[in-house]
């Protein structure tokens, strides 16, 4: 739902001056990690150089042309997760449709 410029809930937002709270580390914690971590840049260290290389330049995914043997592959792979999307769907629409006394067999 959206909120029009007169439908409005009160004290929408978060307060000034508060933080995210993604990190449980301390703002000091956090100052001499990235002190650390500018030293061991400049000094080369190939394991400073690794992460901050992942962070800023994720992996390539790999990108399967349609007419080969994995492209088919995907293709069906994805046309059976549709059909067991269906299936499930329908099985929930049954489930929904039963009374209570088709769950019980008291003959």
């Amino acid at each position: 739902m959206t909120f029009s410029t007169t439908n409005q809930p009160a004290n929408n937002g978060r307060r000034k001056g508060s933080k995210n709270k993604r990190s449980a580390f301390s703002d000091d914690i956090i100052a001499e990690t990235l002190v650390q971590l500018g030293k061991a840049l400049s000094e080369g260290s190939p394991w400073a150089i690794q992460e901050v290389s992942k962070q800023t330049h994720p992996a390539l995914k790999v990108i399967t042309p349609s007419d080969s043997v994995n492209g088919q592959l995907l293709a069906l792979k994805v046309d059976v997760a549709k059909v067991m999307a269906n299936v499930n769907a329908a099985q929930k629409i049954g489930r929904q449709r039963m009374k209570a006394s088709d769950l019980f067999d008291d003959k």
